[in-house]
């Protein structure tokens, strides 16, 4: 079958992974499956009767190849930030969770709260392949010679960049302008010509906390392009911590100038009519707001690859401006991945799963595009597109190539670069590493302090990010303020401490 075939070259070629099915070594033919709870979060909500499709055809092949049965529940962005958490607390069955740069559902929200288990052990056993794959990614999510998470292996560098609806910018004669800008106010000006002209607001969030023109880990600062950059955030995973490469200097990422600055314009946006009016609130952001026609421009963070998928996903085709690049960091690592909570019942089994996810060409296709066939198919390139008379609105099942696992094994969407993966891959061998790679804050007796400090950021920055607080003066100065008493100096010295003993043993 060709599908087969095409999968068994990507994986032969990236990874060159051998899997004993579990048929070959189980005592008994009717040996007892190993049964997990998995749970996915995904960017739009999707019922029962879209992923039971899926779920059954996942089973169909773990329960074969290693003996795992996973029952998977799949939750959009905003529950999943509050849910897991939350079940973990309750001691409810989960065996499998994934970390997402979700602040409820990060990375390093579960470590502050002790909801994760150090798998380094049954790595050993259960996860040699993808130990094997992920190389010194793994210390990115490690404490010490403990290790709470895995990973997703795939594109972990990139860029900031605007999309933008390119039918737009052609009808109103900017494509060029846009294509070329150089600085904030080209792009401004461009951006205002669509919407004076189409009565649509230009720039959506793009995530669930308000984030317009400053997605974290980037730094709209200056008028040009090329004075933006990429910080290190160490690990911290609710977008607080800012560290200065020049001085190792850990610092309050809302207390610096170029956050101020970055303020100012998000508010003059705002004003203009520029920024969609409820960034500061809705739970839905960037692709979907696009697709719905809320907005016509993202300014996000993305990587090789983002464009097709978000041309995929709002059904638009789209125009992309980079704005500056970054480096591979920790918070990278932290970024999209899967962690073992610590009232799992089955860890070994889980590890498991993983191992196999990572390394399995038709289980990442499945949980990526849905059921071959049904949700998508292989077009003469060898690449995923939608079945005859299946469209973006109707296909059901269909996420980010991103989400779920290892991407380099991963049907490309149609229109993507036919030779994309080899592309994600060179830039994985030769990603710049921050000086500051595997190094993770241990929040351990900081619990309390974040999130006092977490929950003021809620309150102001998605204000402040969306151009929405009226007066972005007046705001972040209550907005530092209250950081302050909510222990924010405290917790500069915590990391601080930190840094400075890791860079003494590693720098």
């Amino acid at each position: 079958m060709k599908t087969k075939k095409l999968l068994a070259l990507l994986l032969s070629s990236a990874l060159a992974v051998t899997m004993v099915p579990f048929s070959a070594f189980a005592d008994d033919e009717d040996e007892d499956l190993l049964e997990i709870n998995v749970a996915l979060m995904c960017f739009a909500p999707m019922d029962q009767s879209v992923t039971q499709p899926v779920e059954d055809a996942v089973n169909e092949l773990i329960e074969e190849e290693i003996g795992v049965h996973a029952n998977i529940s799949w939750f959009d962005a905003a529950t999943y930030g509050t849910q897991i958490p939350m079940q973990i607390q309750a001691n409810e069955p989960l065996d499998l969770i994934m970390y997402t740069p979700v602040p409820g559902a990060s990375f390093p929200s579960y470590m502050a709260a002790g909801q994760l288990m150090d798998i380094s052990e049954i790595l050993e056993e259960e996860g040699q392949d993808l130990l094997e794959l992920e190389g010194d990614l793994i210390k990115g999510v490690s404490i010490g010679d403990e290790v709470y998470g895995i990973p997703n292996y795939r594109s972990l560098t990139g860029s900031q960049a605007f999309f933008v609806r390119k039918d737009l910018a052609d009808e109103n004669g900017v494509t060029e302008a846009i294509e070329n800008a150089k600085t904030w106010s080209e792009m401004e000006a461009a951006l205002k010509t669509i919407t004076d002209a189409s009565g649509i607001v230009a720039v959506v969030n793009c995530d669930a906390e308000g984030t317009v023109l400053n997605p974290r880990p980037f730094m709209a600062h200056g008028d040009n392009f090329e004075d933006a950059y990429w910080y290190d955030q160490v690990g911290d995973g609710y977008n607080m911590i800012l560290v200065d490469e020049a001085t190792d200097t850990v610092m309050s990422y809302y207390a610096t100038d170029d956050y101020k600055e970055m303020a100012e314009r998000a508010q003059n946006w705002y004003n203009e009519g520029l920024i969609y009016k409820d960034a500061a609130t809705t739970q839905d952001y960037a692709d979907s707001l696009v697709k719905s026609g809320a907005g016509f421009a993202e300014n996000r963070a993305i990587e090789i690859g983002s464009l097709e998928a978000s041309q995929a996903l709002t059904g638009y085709e789209l125009i992309q401006k980079d704005v500056t690049s970054s480096k591979l960091g920790t918070s990278s690592t932290q970024k999209f991945g899967y962690c073992v909570p610590v009232t799992a019942t089955e860890p070994e089994a889980a590890v498991r799963y993983v191992n196999f996810l990572m390394t399995s060409p038709e289980l990442c296709n499945l949980l990526t595009w849905g059921v071959e066939g049904q949700n998508w198919v292989l077009n003469a390139d060898g690449q995923a597109t939608y079945p005859e008379g299946v469209t973006a609105d109707t296909v059901g099942y269909h996420t980010s190539d991103f989400l779920y696992g290892n991407q380099i094994l991963i049907a490309p969407w149609e229109g993507s670069a036919l030779d994309i993966r080899e592309q994600q891959q060179a830039e994985m061998d030769n990603a710049e590493r921050s000086k500051y790679m595997g190094f993770s804050v241990d929040n351990t007796g900081l619990e309390n302090t974040i999130a006092a400090c977490h929950d003021v950021c809620n309150q102001f920055h998605p204000m402040l990010d969306s151009g929405s607080s009226g007066d972005y003066e007046k705001t972040l100065e209550e907005f530092n303020s209250r950081l302050e008493a909510a222990g924010m100096n405290e917790l500069l010295a915590a990391y601080q401490e930190q840094l400075d003993a890791w860079l003494a043993e590693n720098g």
